[in-house]
């Protein structure tokens, strides 16, 4: 068994070459790589092939097209690795990324460890986005699963399955949704959930290359409830714990902020009924609405009510 399985879903992107190199450039190489194809119809494979065909460590495996959610799925499926690594291949790492990694994991034994990471354009050029960032300077070294969960509803990390690597065992039962945009928000957090001990990494080992075809950068009705439903799922789950229920009820204003901002771009008819919508949270089950009167978030919820 190795330590690392690097799986990396692409779907027509020829230009995976430069995540690729980084890969293979490492200067730790106790790795396997896992490409899922998922039905490029363009010399992406290819590219890859050409790739990978002289390295024992790298398979490809090529499915009809069902999205990254099942592209990732079947990665870890097919990955023997002591611990996983999901990369998106728009993106690159650090030469010395593993091999920090490792020593970390060597001195720690953490069966998660988050990294810090550079939000870059697609020149290279580092964006100044606050909210793309992580904020670990106050986070631990080590710590627990509640230390990871509170970070996340504080937004200081985010549900970027790059952001992380995980021992394979925590996805033990975890299912990536097939079919479902937002499967990081779906899903990270019962990944955090399953942690015995966190780790963190505050070096940047990792390039987020933000693309204008990215998911995040299209505001689509579908895409803005789509993010409505992942992040109310996922509040609803976080909160059974009552440690967390008024933290996440905090994160689901927020995600009803977001929203109704973004819907006002598209409709703003239709913003207006997703505001009277969405306002209607009191059935969000576990969250209780009155804890929230006051704070700045119930605040940006009644401020975009009344200046519709």
């Amino acid at each position: 068994m190795c330590r690392f399985s690097i799986v990396v879903p692409v779907y027509n992107n020829p230009a995976i070459d430069r995540c690729l190199q980084s890969i293979f450039n490492q200067t730790y190489n106790d790795f396997e790589l896992i490409v899922i194809n998922d039905g490029s119809s363009d010399n992406t494979l290819e590219v890859i092939s050409n790739i990978i065909r002289n390295d024992n460590r790298a398979q490809v495996l090529s499915f009809e097209n069902g999205g990254l959610a099942t592209a990732r799925n079947r990665g870890i499926a097919a990955s023997s690795g002591e611990y996983i690594w999901m990369i998106d291949s728009d993106d690159y790492i650090e030469k010395q990324a593993l091999e920090e990694i490792n020593r970390f994991i060597e001195q720690n034994d953490s069966d998660l460890i988050m990294i810090d990471y550079h939000v870059v354009d697609e020149q290279q050029h580092v964006i100044d986005n606050a909210y793309l960032k992580a904020d670990l300077k106050n986070l631990p070294e080590l710590g627990t699963s509640k230390d990871l969960l509170t970070a996340y509803l504080e937004r200081k990390i985010h549900s970027y399955a790059w952001a992380y690597i995980s021992k394979r065992e925590l996805y033990k039962n975890i299912k990536y949704p097939d079919g479902k945009n937002y499967e990081d928000l779906r899903t990270t957090y019962k990944v955090f959930q399953n942690v015995n001990k966190m780790g963190v990494i505050k070096q940047k080992l990792y390039y987020y290359v933000q693309t204008q075809n990215s998911i995040t950068h299209t505001v689509t009705e579908k895409n803005i409830l789509d993010f409505y439903e992942a992040g109310t799922e996922m509040c609803n789950s976080i909160a059974e714990c009552n440690e967390f229920e008024y933290k996440a009820a905090q994160f689901y204003v927020g995600i009803l902020v977001n929203c109704i901002y973004n819907l006002k771009k598209v409709d703003k008819y239709k913003a207006k009924q997703m505001i009277n919508k969405l306002s209607d949270y009191r059935k969000i089950k576990h969250i209780k609405v009155t804890s929230l009167i006051g704070t700045p978030y119930f605040c940006k919820i009644l401020m975009l009510y009344f200046l519709r």
